[in-house]
């Protein structure tokens, strides 16, 4: 279980040195100090050999002086990281040290002594590589029969024969490598008949569709209380093939927020009585200001009026407290969509249920996380309930495992080892502090007076320490590769930026909110304690801005004019309003003006519309979907829109729109970035980047996947 799944890249190599002697195969010098000093190795000597790791706080550029006479010190920023220290010591006493940091010693080093040999799965003996080589491909022709010929590329056949000797495996290819596909190969590889793969719900309908064309036998529905009762029953019964069954995250562990509604008395600090806050469907109270937790509140059955163990909190309840009555079986959780009934409509209620995890966990003999990052959580329900799923076989997928931060893929790989493990050898319990402690990197500054020295708090920074014995844990299970690793054939991909320049009215009204903006910014950031919500909400002030200055995108900056509207929450007479108010003020465009963004993407759309070609259209600002709607109808462009579909349509209206001769595929960049293929189009428009990098990306590899022909043109408008 030890061995690399995978062929080593060179600097992976330093973590695999051990303590003991080491003989050295050439003599070098090797670099010690600043001070052009070096120690002689000498061929054939032995040394003793030490490997740690320790860490080091460096300096971050440049010292800042900060105020006058008394009041004066200087600004250091820090950066806390760990490495790898090589400490040899040879047969007279003397020791030298090598850090892992420092590039002309490690270069010394390997000189000296050479790499360590670290063999891989690839080493393994012959008879069993060729045995696992024989069912692979007797596997491939087999599922090649059933879905018309299709066939894994070389290199994934190569990774899921290394993977196949593992019980455990990361797969972690670039979006659009066919992870999904490669993880049930794998899985019908090793035997097991009962596989549940979960993965967020907007991705489930195009998992169902995509291992059915590959030939798999997968379940047609998305895995409910129904098929989980029948699975249940028939626990024993082992289907005659591997079998798959999609489930969401959501599902698994469903959130908190729709409780049956709730109030509470509140009372003044006298003890006063003032009235209650009522109509709350949440773990919390929605009064503005109030922190109030139903738990703290609704502590017996509502229907039977049992308490105690018949009525108790369940984990991951974020103080919501208890959602199933164990005497009465009356359920006060609703899944799905709620929304309280109002005197202009009767309300939708959702199905009553309780998530499916805690029935689950040991119902499927192979356990697959797709996504696996949306569950990346401790105390999320998604994370507890994932975490608690017991299989002989596991995997994770995830084209960005480690999206930001090194804690990232702690639990989950904590997970898919065993936490405590020799291969994880960091337990539940306080494990998460030895491993941030390892591979966490920190930032902190210190102010330095004439005689005393401030030194501020440690902040985790999206940075890991120690590399290469991280890549030691991860190497004898995990896979990356990119996509140009496999996808030799498939049409490049092309990028183009169209800078535009703001109309003078446009500008006019940006300026003024910058100014707000600026302002907003600068009194938050010099308080000890900024509002980060508000912080927030001034980016997102300029983002409308910029990008749509009409009625309607000027609800969602017109904080900047003075006025404040939560838009999802308030009423058409109440937007009107504030935009009848703005523009007074002149801060809006009027209705219809064309603008910067949107008269780009036309020109674009008329284009790609001649060419007789198709494309997608993303936006993630309401009110510019709703312009470029308003646009594509008035120039009678045919277009499908993805507003308002539900998740489970999603992949039905993408062949819709492959299928139709509509030329613009109009979509939200969250509803539609990744687990749906759209190679009929093959020009993509961006209106707006994201905060999260991966979000943009998965949305312009739409239609850059397997099974594109034509090259693919990405258009980024901005402004």
């Amino acid at each position: 279980d030890r061995r690399p799944v995978r062929e080593l890249a060179p600097m992976e190599y330093l973590a695999w040195y051990e303590d003991g002697l080491i003989t050295a195969q050439a003599s070098v010098n090797l670099p010690i100090g600043n001070d052009m000093s070096f120690v002689e190795i000498v061929a054939g000597a032995t040394y003793n050999l030490q490997v740690r790791w320790e860490r080091n706080a460096e300096q971050a550029g440049e010292a800042e002086q900060i105020g006058k006479g008394r009041d004066a010190f200087t600004l250091r920023h820090h950066i806390d990281r760990g490495y790898l220290i090589f400490t040899f010591t040879d047969a007279e006493g003397n020791r030298f040290r090598v850090r892992e940091v420092e590039a002309a010693q490690v270069q010394a080093m390997i000189a000296a002594f050479g790499l360590p040999e670290v063999p891989t799965v690839d080493d393994l003996p012959l008879a069993e590589r060729k045995s696992w080589a024989v069912q692979l491909q007797r596997l491939i022709e087999q599922q090649a029969a059933k879905n018309g010929g299709l066939r894994p590329y070389p290199v994934q056949q190569q990774d899921i024969l290394r993977m196949a000797t593992k019980s455990r495996a990361a797969l972690l290819y670039e979006m659009g490598g066919g992870k999904t596909m490669a993880s049930a190969y794998w899985a019908t590889l090793r035997g097991y008949q009962r596989v549940l793969i979960v993965t967020p719900a907007s991705v489930v309908p195009g998992i169902i569709e995509d291992l059915t064309k590959w030939g798999f036998n997968v379940h047609p529905r998305p895995l409910d209380h129904g098929e989980v009762s029948r699975l249940r029953q028939h626990k024993g019964d082992k289907p005659e093939e591997t079998t798959f069954w999609i489930a969401s995250y959501e599902s698994m562990g469903l959130q908190d927020g729709n409780y049956d509604a709730w109030s509470h008395a509140v009372y003044d600090r006298d003890g006063n009585y003032q009235g209650e806050h009522d109509g709350n469907h949440g773990a919390e109270c929605s009064a503005p200001g109030c922190k109030v937790k139903r738990g703290q509140i609704i502590r017996a059955c509502p229907k039977c009026g049992a308490k105690g163990d018949d009525f108790r909190s369940t984990r991951g309840s974020n103080g919501g407290g208890p959602r199933v009555c164990r005497q009465c079986g009356y359920v006060t959780w609703t899944a799905g969509t709620f929304t309280p009934a109002t005197d202009e409509s009767d309300g939708i209620q959702g199905r009553r249920m309780t998530p499916l995890g805690p029935r689950i966990k040991r119902l499927f003999s192979c356990v697959i996380l797709d996504e696996v990052q949306d569950a990346k959580s401790k105390g999320s329900l998604k994370g507890e309930t994932t975490r608690a799923l017991k299989a002989r076989g596991k995997v994770v997928l995830s084209g960005t495992w480690l999206k930001g931060y090194v804690t990232d893929l702690f639990w989950s790989a904590g997970w898919l080892l065993d936490f405590g493990s020799p291969l994880w050898p960091f337990p539940y319990n306080g494990g998460s502090a030895r491993f941030l402690e390892q591979f966490g990197t920190f930032e902190f500054v210190t102010k330095e007076f004439l005689h005393t020295l401030q030194t501020g708090k440690r902040k985790l920074i999206p940075s890991v320490s120690n590399l290469g014995r991280m890549w030691r844990l991860l190497s004898p299970f995990a896979v990356r590769r990119l996509k140009e690793d496999f996808l030799k054939d498939l049409p490049p991909k092309h990028r183009d930026v169209h800078w535009v320049p703001l109309t003078s009215p446009h500008a006019s009204i940006y300026h003024r909110v910058e100014e707000a903006m600026q302002d907003t910014l600068k009194r938050e950031l010099d308080k000890a304690d900024p509002n980060m919500g508000v912080i927030s909400m001034a980016l997102w002030w300029g983002r409308y801005a910029a990008s749509c200055p009409t009625e309607e995108g000027a609800p969602h900056f017109a904080g900047a004019f003075g006025t404040r509207i939560n838009c999802d929450e308030a009423t058409p007479q109440e937007i009107k309003a504030v935009v009848d108010q703005m523009k007074l003020q002149r801060a809006v465009l009027p209705k219809n003006t064309g603008f910067n963004k949107v008269d780009k993407a036309m020109e674009l759309i008329r284009d790609i519309h001649a060419q007789g070609e198709k494309v997608i259209v993303f936006t993630s600002l309401r009110g510019l979907y709703g312009v470029l709607e308003a646009t594509l109808k008035r120039e009678r462009i045919g277009y499908t829109g993805m507003d308002g579909v539900p998740t489970q349509k999603r992949n039905g209206v993408a062949r819709e729109f492959e299928a139709s001769g509509h030329t613009v595929l109009l979509a939200g960049t969250g509803t539609l970035n990744r687990g749906v293929t759209i190679n009929g189009a093959n020009h993509v428009i961006i209106l707006n980047t994201e905060w999260s990098p991966e979000t943009t990306l998965q949305a312009e590899d739409r239609c850059h996947r397997p099974g594109q022909t034509k090259p693919v043109h990405v258009h980024y408008i901005l402004s």
